[in-house]
């Protein structure tokens, strides 16, 4: 996975509209090509295949944005879209979507474009971010098919700083790493000091199981040390570009 940066000195917020419920109602129920699922207006950011239910068949996974995304202001860009298709011999089936669950092209800070990746593996799809500039953030959300939904099973959300790096720790100054399995209840926490190359923590733990949250209900919004970075308004619709 990349690392890429930003800076903490404020705390910053990402916003972005939810999904119109017309891109969404526009998508077939099924096709026989998964092209058939792009909305007007919208193209291909990124497609990843691989067997997302346990059925041995080439599942598919789209991130959609908008063909003119760039001319909106930040906060006020149609929303991109993550789009799951289920294939069944020769048909693809919608199986899920979610409007807030990718970063805009605006919220990346210094580096650009923060979306980087969405990639499938072992039965769950993979949602890579990064950002910023001389401070570094990325994040990685992982969902699966459990049942009868797909559900935010992982979390893993990273930042230090690019320009110091600790030869003797193998990492970057001002580290601070954290990884969740939502199914297990275990987790990984690890801290380097801003200067000194300290290693300040390094832990694995268990934590209480909750209820696993939805992917279409699923919202990017995650802090670091206080500082926030929060997408999404369930009640705010998105323009459209002339």
């Amino acid at each position: 996975m990349k690392t890429l940066s930003i800076s903490f000195a404020l705390t910053l917020t990402f916003t972005t509209g939810y999904a119109r419920s017309d891109d969404v109602n526009e998508m077939p129920k099924s096709a026989s090509d998964f092209q058939a699922f792009i909305p007007t207006g919208y193209e291909p950011l990124s497609t990843a295949t691989g067997d997302l239910n346990g059925d041995s068949e080439e599942d598919v996974a789209l991130v959609l944005r908008h063909q003119k995304e760039k001319v909106y202001e930040m906060g006020k860009e149609p929303p991109r879209q993550l789009v799951i298709l289920f294939k069944k011999s020769d048909r693809y089936y919608l199986a899920a979507t979610a409007g807030r669950a990718i970063l805009c092209a605006h919220c990346g800070g210094v580096l650009g474009d923060p979306f980087d990746n969405i990639s499938i593996a072992n039965n769950e799809l993979a949602v890579e971010h990064y950002g910023g500039s001389s401070w570094r953030w990325s994040y990685t959300h992982t969902f699966k098919f459990l049942k009868d939904s797909f559900y935010l099973v992982g979390s893993t959300k990273m930042q230090s700083n690019a320009n110091n790096y600790c030869d003797r720790l193998g990492e970057n100054a001002g580290l601070d790493f954290q990884s969740s399995n939502l199914l297990t209840g275990e987790s990984v926490h690890k801290r380097v000091s801003d200067s000194g190359c300290l290693l300040l923590k390094d832990r694995k733990k268990k934590f209480s199981l909750r209820p696993l949250q939805e992917m279409s209900r699923f919202k990017f919004s995650a802090t670091f040390a206080g500082k926030s970075i929060k997408m999404g308004n369930p009640h705010r619709g998105a323009g459209s570009a002339d």
